[in-house]
């Protein structure tokens, strides 16, 4: 039996929990990133990802993922070099 009523957060009684105590298992990661599991491992041990063990468990708190995100997106239309630019100098010579 749950030390606490079903459906009810321990932290916030009748309320969710706030981001920084949201933690996903590995698994939850890779659905989220659309990934393999053993895709998030490695970000996680090559440090683009962070994590934090709880015991024997690996968890990533919602803001790691939202912060990797952020560092990893693409750069915007505007942002991006022209790829017609080198071949345009080429022509021109």
């Amino acid at each position: 039996m749950l030390p606490f009523p079903a459906g009810r957060d321990p932290v916030e009684p009748g309320g969710p929990l706030p981001p920084l105590l949201r933690l996903y298992t590995v698994r939850q990661v890779a659905r989220i990133l659309q990934v393999t599991e053993e895709a998030v491992r490695k970000l996680i041990f090559t440090g683009k990802l962070a994590a934090s063990r709880v015991g024997i468990f690996v968890r990533v708190a919602e803001p790691s993922i939202q912060a990797f995100l952020d560092e990893s997106r693409c750069a915007r239309p505007d942002e991006r070099r022209d790829p017609l630019r080198r071949k345009r100098r080429r022509e021109a010579v």
